[in-house]
């Protein structure tokens, strides 16, 4: 049996390491990037939440003419997700459901932020 300080570390180790290469909501601390979506089960994110994702950094960007998901429901997600004590990072670029050079840019700059 393998002491438990020993598991937590190697945990940490592969987190550090996966964290560099996807994002991803499961238990796994890395990155969340959602670009023109929404939170659509929110009703069990509260329940299935880890403490350690709290610490997960997310980007939210939204087309504020996007007639694919409203903004509105981009705005509901980002607020219920700071309710819940995750910090996200939100911006909003004039387009609809697409991508803009200026969201390349950003994403970038996130990126080599919290990759640091």
């Amino acid at each position: 049996m393998v002491p438990s300080s020993l598991q937590e570390e190697h945990v940490q180790s592969k987190i550090k390491l996966y964290s560099k290469i996807r994002g991803s909501w499961d238990c796994i601390p890395a990155y969340e990037l959602c670009l023109s979506g929404y939170l659509p089960l929110y009703q069990t994110v509260a329940a299935e939440r880890h403490p350690a994702n709290l610490n997960v950094p997310i980007f939210m960007a939204h087309g504020t003419a996007d007639p694919v998901v409203p903004l509105i429901r981009a705005h509901q997600s980002r607020d219920f997700l700071g309710v819940l004590g995750y910090d996200v990072e939100w911006k909003e670029y004039p387009m609809e459901h697409t991508l803009s050079l200026l969201e390349i840019e950003d994403i970038g700059t996130w990126f080599t932020r919290i990759l640091k």
